[in-house]
């Protein structure tokens, strides 16, 4: 019996102190990992409908750059906005201003300025003379199909 009774003291003061553990961590962990889920990345990738190519965004500035993968050569990043001033500019500096959304059209996407509401269209190509970004401007006439 006695056996018993001090099996269950020692089952009981192991959990007990298990769980005062599990606080300890869980008071120095969880701030962590919240202060790690509030950081707002300054770039994003998006993949296209090409195997090799992404796009990469500079959410502070708006710049959209052509990144290239492959097995044989060395990674390239290409500037598709050659014009900047068209976009934003570094003094600008707020991250998670830019949006990138794809369209049905896996070769268009839409900038948006998340402070501002300005948009513009980009199009996208793995032929650099095919890549474009032009903004959207607001029209006052209704659509019509």
């Amino acid at each position: 019996m006695k056996k018993i009774i001090i099996q269950i003291v020692f089952i009981c003061s192991f959990a007990i102190g298990a769980k005062a553990q599990e606080n300890v961590i869980t008071d120095i962990l969880v701030p962590e990992i919240q202060n790690l889920s509030l950081r707002e990345p300054r770039f994003r990738l998006y993949s296209t409908n090409q195997l090799w190519y992404y796009l990469e965004l500079d959410t502070a500035t708006g710049k959209v750059y052509s990144v290239q993968i492959s097995y044989g050569n060395s990674p390239r990043k290409v500037d598709i906005i050659d014009d900047t001033s068209k976009i934003g500019s570094d003094d600008e500096i707020v991250k998670g201003r830019f949006i990138l959304k794809a369209t049905g059209d896996s070769r268009l996407y839409i900038l948006l300025d998340s402070e501002d509401g300005r948009c513009w269209l980009l199009k996208w190509s793995v032929n650099p003379e095919n890549r474009n970004i032009e903004r959207l401007e607001i029209s006052q006439e209704p659509y019509t199909y």
